[in-house]
């Protein structure tokens, strides 16, 4: 059984945040990476794959918050972190290639 500081933990708990930014909840998804960070940094270090992949996902579902300069309104657009594209990249869904 998987502990809370398991790695297989921090990765569903990394899928958890990304899939609720992907279901439209993009200020969830940004608090519940925010926290994950903070834990991946002490639990793997700030240099950790697993570690960057979710500072990569913090800083994409926070840039999704934000106000979109070319249209003046509304959050960011562009593609999102499903697929390989965005900020995880990867093969699959976005920083499940190590899994």
């Amino acid at each position: 059984m998987a502990g809370a500081t398991d790695r297989t933990t921090l990765v569903v708990r990394r899928e958890l945040a990304r899939w609720t930014g992907e279901a439209g909840d993009a200020a969830t998804a940004e608090s519940q990476l925010s926290a994950l960070l903070s834990e991946a940094e002490r639990i793997l270090g700030s240099r950790n794959s697993e570690t960057r992949a979710i500072r990569r996902l913090l800083q994409y579902w926070t840039a999704r918050q934000k106000p979109d300069p070319a249209s003046g309104e509304g959050p960011v657009g562009g593609e999102g972190p499903v697929g390989g594209e965005g900020p995880a990249g990867g093969e699959g869904p976005a920083g499940t290639a190590g899994l």
